[in-house]
């Protein structure tokens, strides 16, 4: 992390400046005078937190230094400029952020000032008339003599303007330096326009019976503005932080999973701040203009995982249903594994996708699917929903309806369900059953259990190409 040298800058924002700086001496910083970047992306969030250092020359007193080519995103109010060493004192009266080169900027510094409205017709004739731009709009309002206009069907030329114009993103600072010669002075700022979130592959060993798999994961950095970072150093901060407005959605980013099996994820250090995770990358990453790109988070080879088969029911309806009332629910398919040491894992893992892969009996390498898991703790159970089953068959159909006591919400409810398995082996399928309320099991074809307040369930054995019924009555109160 860079250091900042509170003492070597005494940083005061001034209502009004002193006015020997509307004469200051202009010095212009790009970003070819760069000698530090450091970006904190935050997970879940289109936010980052910037440290640009570069190296300025100042002049003695008052001065203005600009930075420019920096995010056209970034958050004013959280601009802040400190040196990087120890030096002469320096004093900032006023500090802003200029970025003209949008129509709707362009038009506001033009108004109340002549513009150029031109029209072309199908002769390609081109007329030209002198208006004064009155407001923006939309749409823009024109006066041309003592009209007023509406809007142009035609385009707009603005004539030359007195006063500067900034074309590239410009932070700037009005300050009185005790001190002329060579500085590093570092800008500090919020921006939108970054992220990161992880990316994890797993690979199952087996298809038929899958109990071992191959975890690959991989850090994606997204940077969505129109500033370069040619080294930069790059912390990740993983966990949800309290913002005042909500953030703007992320895009999904799929890396090849065969790029992912081979991830060298040794370098990635992770280290507790607050109640967050932060991790630091080994190395500087150079993120270009709008570009996304992986680094390795983490390899484990051997991670013991689970096939989970479920049926969720959509609970019980109020009144008498047809006997050929019978939906087909989907078979799920979930793989479990634990966050633990002993397979290789063991630390926190960052919000993300894992895609899952299988082998087919020819070999080849298939995405069978993929869920988005939480940020994890070490210790922690991860269940994956990653597709449906072709050769489990769900029947549901709700068999009775009674009401049993005074008032309609004392009821009895009485459900069958009939599982196919078209499979050789033997195959379990755990059966969830949402009921609202107060609710006791009278009867069931199974042991039943209450899996918590509002969900009943069972865990039925279907044999290899046979089927099974489970039944059940329950009785429903207030």
């Amino acid at each position: 992390m860079l250091t900042r040298r509170p003492w070597s800058l005494v940083v005061g924002l001034l209502v009004l400046a002193h006015a020997s700086t509307l004469h200051a001496e202009v010095v212009i910083v790009g970003p070819e005078q760069r000698t530090k970047i450091g970006l904190t992306l935050y997970s879940q969030e289109n936010l980052a937190l910037v440290r640009d250092v570069r190296h300025v020359t100042l002049p003695v007193g008052d001065g203005e230094i600009r930075f420019t080519h920096v995010p056209e995103q970034l958050d004013p109010r959280t601009l802040a400029l400190a040196a990087a060493e120890t030096g002469p004192a320096l004093v900032v009266h006023q500090q802003a952020f200029r970025y003209d080169l949008t129509s709707e900027r362009l038009l506001a510094r033009w108004v109340g000032k002549p513009v150029e409205l031109v029209e072309t017709d199908e002769q390609l004739a081109t007329k030209v008339t002198t208006a004064e731009l009155l407001a923006v709009g939309p749409p823009p309002i024109y006066r041309v003599g003592d009209r007023l206009l509406l809007d142009h069907p035609g385009r707009v030329q603005l004539p030359p303007l007195d006063a500067e114009l900034f074309l590239t993103p410009t932070v700037s600072w009005m300050v009185t330096s005790a001190g002329a010669g060579p500085r590093e002075l570092e800008a500090s700022y919020t921006t939108a326009g970054f992220g990161w979130e992880a990316d994890y592959t797993l690979r199952l060993a087996d298809t038929k019976n899958p109990t071992t798999a191959r975890l690959g994961g991989w850090i994606t950095l997204r940077n969505d503005t129109a500033g370069g970072f040619e080294s930069a150093a790059i912390t990740l901060v993983a966990g949800r932080i309290h913002r005042v407005h909500e953030p703007t959605p992320k895009r999904a980013f799929a890396m090849r999973a065969e790029a992912a099996m081979t991830a060298d994820a040794g370098g990635v250090r992770e280290e507790p701040v607050l109640d967050y995770h932060r991790y630091a990358l080994p190395s500087e990453v150079p993120l270009a203009p709008h570009e996304t790109k992986q680094v390795p988070l983490l390899t484990a080879d051997e991670v013991r995982v689970e096939r989970v088969y479920r049926v969720s029911g959509p609970g019980p309806y109020a009144g008498p249903t047809p006997e050929d009332d019978e939906q087909t629910l989907p078979v799920e398919i979930r793989l479990v594994f634990s966050n633990e040491r002993g397979q290789g894992i063991g630390k926190p893992l960052p919000a993300g996708i894992v895609r899952v892969e299988a082998p087919a009996a020819s070999g080849t390498v298939e995405f069978v699917g993929e869920d988005r898991i939480a940020h994890t703790p070490e210790g922690e159970r991860v269940e994956l929903r990653v597709g449906e089953a072709s050769d489990l068959v769900a029947k549901r159909r709700q068999t009775d309806y009674r009401q049993t006591g005074m008032k309609p919400y004392e009821a009895e409810v009485a459900v069958r369900l009939t599982l196919r398995n078209r499979t050789d082996d033997d195959t379990r399928v755990q059966i969830r059953e949402p009921l609202p309320g107060s609710w006791k099991v009278l009867e069931s074809s199974l042991e039943a259990e209450r899996v918590n307040a509002r969900t009943l369930g069972f865990t039925a054995t279907v044999p290899a190409k046979g089927a099974v019924d489970v039944t059940y009555r329950v009785q429903l109160g207030p």
